[in-house]
């Protein structure tokens, strides 16, 4: 899922919660409460989202920026963080690679010589970058 596609969800998740709450509570700002429970949305979302990208979430912050309301409509844009890492043990544990493994072993003998080298070559290539990101902290 690209960014901005992932940005536009949550937002729009943020407005439709901020749009309940909205009805029930006309003021100009919205409760430390409310505030509150967005964030937990929004972290849950991000605990979700890290799972099915098979990282191990290590840490996140989710900080208000800015909030409007105006009778029923409510808009609230929070900045998130997240530092996460690759969540395999070892790179051969990676679907990308168990899949490259098992085409290796079910079609060797059918590749020459040039296909061997190169499909060994593109294995050794994820190998080292998998394990470069299981052993490596990232931030977004």
């Amino acid at each position: 899922m690209s960014k901005s596609l992932i940005f536009f969800t949550l937002l729009l998740l943020i407005v439709i919660t901020g749009y309940a709450i909205a009805s029930n509570n006309q003021n100009k700002q919205l409760s430390s409460v409310t505030i509150k429970e967005l964030q937990a949305q929004l972290g849950d979302y991000l605990k979700k989202d890290t799972d099915l990208r098979h990282w191990k979430l290590l840490d996140t912050k989710i900080s208000l920026v800015s909030q409007e309301s105006s009778g029923a409509e409510v808009s609230a844009v929070f900045h998130t963080e997240r530092e996460y890492r690759l969540n395999y043990a070892k790179a051969d544990d990676a679907p990308a690679l168990k899949g490259r493994s098992a085409f290796m072993k079910n079609n060797a003998k059918k590749l020459s010589q040039k296909q061997l080298e190169a499909a060994n070559k593109d294995i050794e290539i994820w190998r080292q970058e998998l394990n470069q990101c299981i052993n490596t902290d990232q931030t977004g």
